[in-house]
């Protein structure tokens, strides 16, 4: 039966992992590298500043590593919510950063931007033709207004259209956590609902290891189920760290979903 194997570096870009777990997971030939660039938890400061709450110095660490890893085995290397909020600024910031290793690594690849920031006056026109999440008021032109910077949540469909265009290196505005992982499996022709899964899995690193530290995972989907594996030896899958993950932050135990094409607002610090 057909597989398909994805790495995750760490939770977070510039959170860290250890070189061994990289090589280690290397090993096993996956078809796809990347990791989540960013998060909501630090609250909306990162996205209207546009700053990354993460130091250049650790990105970058984390970025060559990755960067040389896929470059040597020819495969894609993904970057979701880059910059830390996947704002324009944080974006062209991570795109800097890997220009900058790429000349100082002599590597060569095709990349991909996927712009997430949204353009004011374009949202005001469309105004009525958007829906509040959960029990979020409604988007109204003030909000619009007030906020320095708009993002769109992307889906699975931009990261496979870079894929399509033969994009090596792949770099996201705001994306769906999932969405980076559920494009190439779905791409390469696994089923939707292991590969959802398979992204919430690998969103968050080592989450569904134990002990839990910024570290590798590796992912395997066959057919209509998946196998986690933590490629650090001093870590394990178990059945309850492997079904405590997918409930984080989600009302249903049973059932997953994940949004695309969602806009979130955030005002810099000093229009607070």
């Amino acid at each position: 039966m057909k597989t398909f194997t994805m790495l995750s570096t760490s939770g977070i870009l510039g959170y860290g992992y250890a070189e061994e777990s990289l090589r280690i997971g290397m090993s096993r030939k996956p078809q796809v590298i990347g990791c989540d660039g960013g998060s909501t938890d630090p609250g909306p400061h990162y996205l209207g500043a546009g700053t990354s709450f993460c130091s250049r110095l650790s990105v970058k660490r984390d970025l060559r590593l990755m960067l040389q890893a896929a470059v040597a085995a020819n495969i894609p290397c993904i970057i979701g919510t880059s910059g830390g909020a996947g704002g324009e600024p944080h974006l062209q910031d991570t795109a800097a950063l890997v220009r900058e290793i790429a000349r100082e690594e002599k590597l060569s690849f095709r990349m991909a931007l996927i712009h997430a920031e949204q353009d004011k006056p374009w949202l005001t026109e469309r105004l009525g033709r958007t829906r509040p999440l959960a029990k979020l008021p409604p988007l109204d032109a003030a909000t619009i207004d007030r906020a320095t910077r708009i993002v769109g949540m992307m889906g699975p469909e931009p990261i496979a259209r870079a894929l399509d265009g033969g994009a090596q290196v792949i770099l996201a505005g705001r994306s769906s956590d999932p969405a980076q992982w559920a494009a190439p499996a779905i791409r390469a022709g696994m089923a939707p609902a292991p590969s959802w899964y398979a992204g919430k899995m690998l969103e968050c690193g080592a989450e569904p290891t134990t002990p839990k530290e910024p570290d590798c995972l590796l992912v395997t989907i066959e057919g209509d189920h998946l196998t986690c594996e933590p490629p650090n030896p001093i870590r394990r899958c178990t059945p309850l760290s492997v079904a405590n993950s997918p409930c984080m932050r989600t009302r249903a135990r049973f059932t997953m979903s994940s949004r695309a094409g969602c806009s979130t607002p955030a005002t810099s610090p000093s229009r607070r």
